[in-house]
Order: C-alpha cells, then sequence, then structure tokens
C-alpha cells in the first residue's frame, strides 16, 4: 500500500509511504495533513471492529490540530494492539489510540461560534475585514464532515450579521436551487469569500473573554520512565496563581467529552496567560506553549534546575523561572506572575 491510496479518515488522496522503522505507513492528504497508520489497526478497521464514521471524524480532527502544533499522531487501535510502542521514541510523533475517540460526540451547538473564531485566527495578521478562504483542514479540523454541511453552518452567521460575503457568494446563495449552493461551496474552498463585520469583531471577543481570570498549566504528568508523577510540583504552581487571584486549568483535571487536543486548545484559548513546566521534557508541554505564544498569550517558563541543561536550545535564551525544592518554585513563580502579569484583582 505505497502511492495514492485514499485517506483512512477522509477518503480524500493521500501520499502514502511505507514506515521504515514500524509496522504500518506514513499518510499525507490535504484535508488531514500527516499522520502514521498501524497495519494491523487499518486491518482490524475492516472487519468487525470498523470505525464509524464519527470516529473518522473525531480522529481527522484531532490529527489537524496536532499538526498544527508541529506533531504527528500514529494512530494504533488500542493500548492493548500497541505492540513495540513501549520503545517507541520518535521526535514530534504522538501515540494515538482509536479507542479514545470511539464515543466523542460532535458538539453541533457551537459548530458556527467555532467558523467564528476561525475566521478571526484567518484574520489575526491580514486587515480585519479582509475576505479570506477557507481550506479543507479548517474543515476537518471543526469536525464537519463536507462543504456542504459547511454552508449550513455559516449561514446562521450571515443571518446575525456576523459575516458578510463577495458579491459572488451572495448571487450564489440568493439561488435557492442546490447547484448554487454547491458552486457557492467550492468557492468558499478555493478563493476569498467571506469576511467578519464589525458586529462579528464584537462576538469573537465576548467568545474568547469568557474567562479572563485562569492561568492554564502546560506540564508533564508522567516522567520519562512513564510513572506518574506526585502532586507536589502542580500544587506548588497551583498556590502560586492562587495566592495571586488566578484561577488554575489543568487538561487532566477536567471533564470533557472532545479530544484531548480540542480541550486544551479550547482551555488555551480561555486562558489570560499560560505556564509551561518544562520539567521532564514532554513535547506536549513545549508545543502549547509554542501555541500559546502565537495566540498572543504571555507564558511563564518554568524548570527544574536539574533539568535545565535539557532544555530545547530555542527556550535556553529566555528568562526561565528555574527551582531546586517546591517552596523555591511557590515563591520564584509568584513573584515571576505579580512583575509580568500582576496580581487578579
Amino acid at each position: 500500500m505505497e502511492g495514492k491510496q485514499p485517506c483512512f479518515f477522509t477518503n480524500e488522496d493521500a501520499e502514502v509511504d511505507m514506515l521504515s522503522s514500524y509496522d504500518g505507513h506514513i499518510f499525507r492528504s490535504q484535508g488531514c495533513g500527516r499522520y502514521w497508520l498501524d497495519n494491523h489497526s487499518a486491518l482490524m478497521s475492516t472487519g468487525n471492529s470498523e470505525l464509524s464514521s464519527q470516529t473518522k471524524l473525531n480522529c481527522a480532527s484531532e490529527t489537524v490540530k496536532l499538526n498544527e502544533m508541529g506533531l504527528t499522531p500514529y494512530w494504533i487501535w488500542s493500548e492493548q494492539e500497541a505492540g513495540n510502542v513501549e520503545t517507541f521514541n520518535e521526535k514530534n510523533v504522538v501515540i494515538k489510540y482509536f479507542e479514545d475517540y470511539t464515543d466523542i460526540p460532535n458538539d453541533y451547538s457551537s459548530k458556527s461560534n467555532e467558523i467564528l473564531l476561525l475566521l478571526a485566527k484567518k484574520l489575526e495578521k491580514r486587515a480585519p475585514f479582509d475576505f479570506v478562504p477557507f481550506t479543507l483542514r479548517d474543515m476537518y479540523g471543526l469536525k464537519i464532515s463536507s462543504k456542504q454541511e459547511f454552508v449550513i453552518w455559516l449561514k446562521p452567521l450571515l443571518e446575525w450579521s456576523y459575516v458578510r460575503l463577495t458579491g459572488q457568494g451572495e448571487a450564489f446563495l440568493k439561488q435557492e436551487h442546490k447547484e448554487f449552493e454547491k458552486q457557492f461551496a467550492d468557492a468558499l474552498f478555493t478563493s476569498p469569500q467571506v469576511s467578519l463585520t464589525p458586529s462579528g469583531w464584537q462576538a469573537v471577543e465576548k467568545e474568547t473573554s469568557q474567562n479572563p481570570n485562569t492561568a492554564f498549566i502546560a506540564m508533564a504528568f508522567t516522567d520519562n520512565e512513564k510513572k506518574e508523577l506526585g502532586p507536589e510540583t502542580r500544587n506548588s504552581i497551583k498556590e502560586a496563581c492562587e495566592g495571586l487571584g488566578w484561577d488554575t486549568k489543568i487538561v487532566d483535571e477536567e471533564e470533557h467529552n472532545d479530544g484531548i487536543m480540542d480541550k486544551v486548545v479550547s482551555l488555551i484559548n480561555k486562558s489570560k496567560f499560560l505556564i509551561a513546566e518544562l520539567t521532564h521534557q514532554k513535547t506536549g508541554v513545549y508545543y502549547e506553549a509554542g501555541y500559546a505564544k502565537g495566540r498572543g498569550l504571555p507564558v511563564i517558563h518554568i524548570v527544574n534546575k536539574e533539568d535545565l541543561k535539557n532544555c530545547h536550545f530555542d527556550v535556553k535564551h529566555l528568562n526561565l523561572v528555574t527551582w531546586s525544592n517546591h517552596e523555591e518554585l511557590k515563591e520564584r513563580l509568584s513573584n515571576r506572575i505579580e512583575a509580568t502579569i500582576g496580581k487578579n484583582k
């Protein structure tokens, strides 16, 4: 199975190559991006354990979000099927299990708002009322299965006057014939057709400032031998934040029905700043910090002094908060937050 093959999740064309060191293949598609697929899992999915269309959409969305953070998922059926994953240590590749994405429902009630926020993100480095196109990756990232469905979720934003269309787009939608709607759906993904209005920007501001009292904490949950870490470090960080009036969010303490990256992105988007605890050098912590920085959030990097030498070269030049014991961590982090973020009154 090499060359052009259907994407495992969306059936669109994908470039496929065999993995050299593992029993699987690398897929690259326009909609999902880059992912690895375990061969045994692919075989299982064609039998009695076939993945549902919603599960595939969940996995496609997770793949898009991981790619945006510079990570490549390696999709395996379940932890029991992992085989040689115990010794897996590929840089920027993360193991993902299909079984973790089988029961995640699609949150249809927020779909139009998600498109609104996506538009705002696309316009961050452009003029506020520019017209922009969408991509298949945008569509699958929002767990939307087709261009026609995307148009349906876009229409309420038009009715609320949050977005506006080009003259061509308006002409398409004024026609009731389905063929014109299909033409508009195709145009959305090939040329700039949609922009925000002043009312739309107000709605974005309201949506993104729902929880300005929160610090998101990105940290390792296991050590390098995959042993669960004790609560001392997280408690010290939380106490430093809460002592200055800031609430804290850590993804493993939150109840959710989403994929883990969906929840991480959602929590970061609703936070005032991020604390990146780099000890144990987990790739996910670095990319969560990078995502927050890209969103314009202040990021405070902290690390145990014994692990400082192992930090990535691109953060070593930063003014890291280093610590050798948990009392020192609490005190030094509190001082840094007060000096750079301030107290939450």
